[in-house]
């Protein structure tokens, strides 16, 4: 292996610890209410939501097979884009209940978010342990819950934090 190589997978593991809990934070600012029900729901029912995340993987799988099939390649790009988007709400939400357990005061669920979002992606890179065991299970329970939590309107678990406003 050439320095060259090193230095190439290097910067994309270096990249994606940095993108991942970006997306995440964003997630959680566009859609909070998803984000909170997806919080909820993974530590309330987690082999409900990792069952559920299954059914919907399948369901993907099988639409990007079909559209491979078809050599419809930019359809089955656009459905494993769609997929991983539906995977990193839920995980958005887990993110931010990690981070909650780390913290100790009342504080914004954005910085818990981001606490929490740096040591999942973190914990992706751990050998073996986190490559094929946490990641993968991370984006099942990830799926199931924004499935459960886009269909089924349960109240979000943590309130959100309102914005103070400034006195001009």
């Amino acid at each position: 292996m050439l320095m060259a190589d090193v230095a190439i997978w290097t910067a994309l593991f270096v990249g994606l610890m940095v993108v991942l809990p970006a997306v995440w934070l964003l997630f959680g600012a566009l859609w909070p209410a998803a984000v909170g029900r997806a919080q909820g729901r993974i530590p309330a029912r987690p082999a409900a939501t990792f069952f559920a995340g299954l059914g919907a993987a399948l369901v993907f799988t099988v639409l990007i097979a079909i559209f491979t099939k078809v050599n419809a390649a930019p359809l089955a790009l656009v459905v494993f884009a769609f997929a991983l988007g539906w995977s990193f709400l839920g995980l958005a939400g887990l993110a931010r209940h990690v981070g909650s357990r780390l913290t100790s005061t009342l504080e914004p669920p954005w910085k818990a978010q981001l606490r929490g979002g740096i040591v999942l992606a973190l914990s992706f890179l751990v050998p073996f342990l986190g490559w094929l065991l946490i990641f993968p299970i991370s984006l099942v329970l990830g799926a199931g819950a924004a499935t459960i939590g886009v269909f089924r309107r349960a109240p979000v678990v943590v309130p959100l934090h309102e914005p103070e406003k400034a006195e001009v």
